[in-house]
């Protein structure tokens, strides 16, 4: 897994920016922000261990696609995001 821009499978984009471990189970744990705002707020921040962000869903597609690196991948998607 690397850091970057993801896309989730229901559409919206993400940023992978920081890896950690749980402080209780010590499972490694992923740190990102959707590059949107709702009712959340503005690029809300977000957290979920590797193995389920990695997980296939069950009908078999990939949960979370790897578009590029930060920052260079914006280019290719900043037509899609948000104004």
């Amino acid at each position: 897994m690397e850091y970057g821009i993801y896309q989730h499978y229901k559409g919206q984009y993400y940023r992978v920016f920081l890896f950690g471990r749980d402080a209780d189970t010590l499972e490694e744990t992923v740190l990102y922000h959707g590059l949107y705002t709702d009712k959340f707020g503005v690029n809300p921040v977000w957290t979920r261990n590797k193995s389920e962000f990695e997980k296939p869903l069950k009908d078999g597609r990939t949960r979370y696609t790897y578009i590029g690196s930060f920052p260079e991948a914006l280019e290719s998607i900043k037509d899609k995001l948000e104004k």
